[in-house]
């Protein structure tokens, strides 16, 4: 199968430029910037000289641009694609790049996958990977496909308006709150001093907050603007934090402990807090 990944210099299109080698595809690669594909080259990527020619003989073809750009390059190498190929799109947030894969697939007769890896390029290998499904045309046989392009991924089939709203939490939301802290952090000068007296909480909260920061700029800055739906969260964290913060500021300790305490009971309406709290336990062991 011959497949080609635009945007392979980044480090999805390269995990996936490895993922598809080592299931010994020929696969082609293209990237803006020539100089990041060198190592991918060594591996046994080929570099695309006439990416016209190469997508009307790819079977597959993978969008793994930033997510402000995938419109653009969808239009871009949908129309040279050949009857019957499979077309991916990988980004975060799927509004508009659901609807565009969906005009384009239906205007050039390809097959989409809209699809959105739940797991970041530091991932060895595929296999329990969870990997969203957003349905374009038909769930079941694009689910299917999925499933052959993703041996061994764990699929999860949610709707585009789902998708990006979940996303705005699970992803937006906590990077919003994870650069903020970790604003709080650098403003102290010896970090990790911190971490020979922190306990449980911070030094896996210090963690997620220092491995989101290896996150690229833009898409950090993506995930967080692009989508309404984060903006709907951050109001409620803005105003969330600022009735906490009045509440330490004004040194009024009763409200404090009235609002902590209908969060709790709240939240342990879904949520087993006993078990999450020996489940952080059991991570602490195995990060040691």
């Amino acid at each position: 199968m011959h497949v080609t990944i635009i945007g392979a210099g980044g480090k999805m299109g390269a995990w996936f430029t490895r993922y598809f080698l080592k299931q010994k595809h020929r696969v082609f690669v293209h990237d803006a910037n020539k100089q990041s594909l060198k190592k991918l080259t060594k591996i046994g990527a080929s570099v695309v000289d006439d990416l016209k020619f190469v997508l009307m003989n790819s079977d597959v073809v993978i969008v793994c641009v930033p997510i402000n750009s995938m419109k653009r390059v969808l239009l871009q190498v949908s129309k040279y694609m050949m009857i019957g190929a499979t077309l991916i799109e990988i980004s975060s947030i799927k509004h508009e790049a659901h609807r565009t894969l969906s005009e384009v697939a239906r205007m050039y007769k390809l097959n989409p996958l809209c699809i959105h890896p739940l797991f970041g390029p530091g991932a060895e290998s595929i296999k329990g990977m969870k990997v969203a499904l957003i349905p374009v045309f038909d769930a079941h046989a694009e689910l299917r496909n999925a499933r052959k392009m993703l041996q061994g991924a764990s699929m999860v089939v949610v709707d585009v308006k789902d998708h990006d709203k979940m996303i705005a939490l699970v992803l937006g939301t906590t990077h919003l709150i994870n650069a903020i802290l970790a604003k709080i952090m650098s403003d102290e000068r010896e970090i990790d001093r911190l971490k020979e007296v922190a306990g449980s909480t911070y030094k896996i909260q210090s963690l997620l907050t220092e491995s989101i920061m290896n996150d690229e700029p833009e898409l950090f800055t993506a995930l967080v603007t692009s989508n309404s739906y984060t903006r709907q969260y951050a109001r409620n964290l803005l105003e969330t934090t600022q009735k906490m913060c009045d509440y330490v500021l004004n040194e009024n300790p009763r409200g404090l402990l009235n609002t902590y305490m209908k969060i709790r009971g709240k939240i342990s309406q879904q949520v087993n807090l006993g078990k999450s709290y020996k489940t952080m336990y059991e991570v602490l062991k195995m990060l040691k």
